[in-house]
């Protein structure tokens, strides 16, 4: 899952196929079907990831357009995570309140 994690990471940061592929060590072929399979899918995780993020934080500040589908969408999950951890952290929300 890290390497998952770390491909889309630096897919939404502008490397391209062939260059992840290199640095990860996976086939173009497994790269790539990843990718299509995140971007087929990458509205419904950016709005299911803003909208955790809104419920969770008093700021309310959701991410800036990063650039494409799928940069908006890891931008929008690694934000919502982020406020998470910092409830967790704080002790003010429980994972009842959460869930």
């Amino acid at each position: 899952m890290a390497v998952i994690e770390e491909g889309l990471e630096m897919a939404a940061n502008g490397m391209g196929r062939r260059r992840l592929a290199e640095r990860l060590g996976r086939p173009r072929a497994t790269v790539r079907g990843r990718l299509r399979r995140f971007n087929s899918v990458a509205e419904q995780i950016r709005s299911l990831f803003t909208t955790v993020l809104v419920s969770v934080t008093d700021d309310r500040v959701v991410p800036e357009p990063a650039g494409g589908q799928l940069a908006d969408a890891v931008a929008s999950v690694l934000a919502a995570v982020a406020d998470v951890a910092e409830w967790f952290a704080k002790g003010t929300l429980s994972p009842w309140e959460l869930a």
